[in-house]
């Protein structure tokens, strides 16, 4: 229920119900110029349920929709307990003492709990209880105000149970994941994440995305004067994948990384990203390993085959430098032969 709209049907019912209990005890209904009639005609049509009550909690009248909420007809329930009448075949003692709380307390008291119908199935019931006090503030009456937000209430946890498994896929994930605002502050981070750039999720948490990105490479060139791994990460909305670039951990030091980055849309409006990666360190390990031993055969590969032709001696190391510079990435390769008889390179 929306809390400021909530606030003020309960002022407003709460008003109306004490105007009609204390004028008509009183009788100055006439002299004071107010319609009885029209005030008991918003408290019977209102959505909200409106009770009076003894300040020993017993019910003294209630309205139509008290009992569309609670299944009580109003001769069901006169003189009976506000909690018995609620809480029904209900045993929460929470319950029991919040309602005897706000009997005790003499202030407005506000209280969500989980009701009986009287069929027999579950509500949920905002209820906020005022006290009704006389010229020498002695307690008379309490007025109840009331409304069903058990769709609320269902809402609210839904999308908890909907938080709440996100989170775990989070926490599950070995991949790093993390979330940035337009301002490219970080919103959320994995444990995953945390673990592979050295920092506790809690301490990244709102700090600017450079912390742990050293620079998204650009997909294209842009104008806009927005940090590279901004502009990068929102043009256009597109969805980059399987780019690798270099992220930074606590210590500074540097570990590459693949990652997807795609933004996050509130319909049509980018309202921030959110990253995917992988540490590939050990990729980049293994692969550079392997490039080296691919270089290193292919060169003992040429330099084999120049030694078993038949070709001029200089001709044979000719060929045995350019595979040097070739294959080992060499700048450039000489070899010098000994000259035996001139003692001479």
């Amino acid at each position: 229920m929306n809390v400021d709209v909530g606030i003020v049907l309960v002022v407003a019912g709460a008003l109306a119900c004490v105007l009609v209990y204390l004028f008509s005890k009183s009788g100055r209904v006439a002299q004071s110029g107010l319609d009885l009639t029209k005030l008991a005609q918003v408290i019977d049509k209102s959505e909200h349920a409106v009770l009076l009550a003894k300040p020993d909690g017993s019910i003294e009248w209630v309205n139509p929709a008290f009992t569309r909420i609670s299944g009580y007809e109003a001769t069901n329930v006169h003189g009976k307990l506000l909690g018995a009448v609620l809480l029904g075949s209900l045993h929460s003692p929470k319950a029991v003492q919040q309602i005897k709380n706000a009997l005790m307390a003499r202030k407005s008291y506000n209280l969500d709990m989980l009701c009986a119908h009287k069929d027999g199935h579950r509500y949920w019931l905002s209820l906020h209880l005022l006290p009704v006090l006389d010229s020498s503030e002695k307690l008379t009456n309490f007025i109840g105000v009331g409304a069903d937000i058990t769709a609320q209430k269902r809402t609210d946890d839904e999308t908890l149970r909907i938080t709440r498994r996100n989170e775990m896929f989070l926490n599950a994930a070995g991949e790093g994941i993390f979330g940035l605002d337009l301002q490219g502050a970080i919103t959320f981070i994995n444990p995953a994440a945390g673990r592979m750039t050295g920092w506790e999720p809690s301490e990244l948490s709102g700090k600017p995305a450079s912390t742990i990105l050293r620079q998204l490479r650009m997909a294209k060139p842009t104008a806009s004067q927005e940090p590279h791994f901004l502009a990068a990460t929102y043009q256009d909305g597109t969805i980059l994948i399987g780019d690798a670039d270099q992220f930074k951990r606590k210590d500074g030091t540097i570990f590459p990384v693949e990652y997807t980055s795609t933004a996050i849309r509130e319909g049509n409006n980018v309202v921030g990203a959110v990253f995917i990666f992988r540490d590939i360190t050990d990729r980049k390990q293994t692969e550079s390993l392997r490039s080296r031993q691919t270089r290193q055969f292919a060169f003992r590969a040429d330099v084999a085959f120049a030694l078993a032709g038949t070709d001029t001696l200089t001709n044979v190391l000719q060929r045995c430098a350019q595979s040097v510079v070739k294959h080992l990435d060499g700048a450039f390769a000489r070899i010098w032969t000994l000259n035996g008889e001139e003692n001479i390179l």
